[in-house]
């Protein structure tokens, strides 16, 4: 007596979804209401307010998480172009010396390897010189209003001082006190000097991105202390007005990977993910949502419902010899028809395959494999990948 015996064996892989943070980011402080000191980049590098009995007086209860004003200065952006996150928060300092602080931890030892700083900052009117954010005797990013620069200072102990790269970049004065920015600075430092590129947009009058390329000579690496990370000056006559967005990067970050950058649109789903979309599965191929004989890939495979274990799609079947199956038509699938003579001992063998797919209709595609008569006892395993 001959006897048949088919098998379907499905293999799928398990696709992971990115997250938008790099492994490479250092910090990222979004001052978010709710958790207006947390570090966004899951480093724990939240932040402590640290008055600093600024000169001038006052500013006790500064800096402060605030909502994101509708309009004027420190309104920003309502969502970041990169992630497309709400943005809800910003920091308001109120031209007031105190900071944000992060204590010295090595992952602000950047020495030779190249770093990324990046913040949405509202200048104070009337202040010139105003620090965004420093780390004593290593690096520091600086704005003018009065005369319109861009600086990234580095120390260069050679000559125990700041080495500093600036830019007008709007070629006339480009910061002006309750207008909003974005500033960024990337930060490599070479063999013989150290390369800055500033980049600066005016968000408030909605103008370009603009950027420019400097040289630091003779520095050639960060160097490394135990002072703590700042946000915003030490006095009142060198603080902000707002700030937000900051975000740190252990790289060179590409001007598509900036923060104003947008980011590359999640593309919609298709195939597999698709179908776990529809049915709101687990998105693990090897569940079983609806406990039937198939895993949820193979009711994919096969065409079937995977909430409704009585529709397990349409399974392979033998015709005079013929091995009929359909496929769900995905052009990233590929199938093997393998057979064996004895489940005991041999191994099995191919008979076809891999055969792609090359439909991609999402439609039930027929197939038909040839497998012969001829043995007494032959067993039949499709495997779909």
């Amino acid at each position: 007596m001959r006897s048949l015996f088919r098998k379907a064996t499905l293999f799928g892989l398990v696709v992971c979804a990115a997250g938008q943070l790099s492994a490479d980011t250092v910090g990222y402080w979004r001052f978010e209401p709710g958790a207006v000191t947390n570090d966004s980049s899951g480093n724990g590098l939240d932040l402590t307010q640290l008055i600093a009995g600024a000169s001038g007086g006052g500013g006790i209860g500064y800096p402060t998480g605030v909502a994101r004003n509708e309009s004027g200065e420190g309104s920003y952006l309502p969502t970041i172009p990169q992630s497309g996150v709400t943005n809800a928060g910003v920091s308001f300092f109120n031209t007031k010396g105190n900071h944000w602080s992060v204590g010295d931890t090595n992952l602000f030892d950047f020495g030779a390897n190249a770093f990324s700083f990046e913040a949405f900052v509202t200048p104070a009117t009337g202040n010139g010189f105003q620090i965004v954010a420093s780390k004593a005797e290593e690096w520091r990013v600086t704005v003018n209003e009065l005369y319109g620069d861009l600086a990234l200072a580095v120390w260069d102990p050679s000559i125990s001082n700041w080495a500093i790269a600036q830019a007008r970049l709007d070629g006339t004065n480009s910061f002006t006190g309750s207008v909003d920015y974005y500033i960024g600075v990337v930060v490599t430092p070479g063999a013989t000097d150290t390369s800055v590129t500033l980049y600066y947009q005016n968000l408030t009058d909605g103008g370009d991105l603009l950027s420019a390329e400097r040289t630091i000579a003779g520095v050639t690496a960060i160097q490394n202390t135990t002072n703590s990370f700042l946000l915003n000056g030490d006095a009142n006559q060198r603080a902000v007005r707002y700030m937000d967005e900051v975000r740190i990067t252990r790289r060179v970050l590409a001007q598509s990977e900036l923060l104003i950058s947008p980011g590359t649109p999640e593309p919609d789903p298709s195939g597999f993910d698709l179908f776990v979309d529809t049915y709101g599965l687990s998105g693990d191929p090897s569940s079983n949502a609806d406990g039937d004989e198939l895993t949820d890939w193979g009711e994919y495979v096969f065409g079937g419902n995977p909430t409704n274990s009585g529709d397990i799609g349409t399974q392979p079947s033998l015709v005079s010899g013929d091995y009929l199956f359909s496929i769900v038509g995905d052009n990233t699938l590929q199938y093997y028809v393998l057979t064996n003579i004895n489940l005991v001992v041999g191994s099995w063998g191919t008979n076809i395959g891999p055969v792609a797919i090359t439909d991609e209709s999402g439609e039930l595609g027929s197939y038909t494999n040839v497998v012969g008569t001829a043995d007494d006892e032959l067993f039949i395993k499709l495997l779909v990948e």
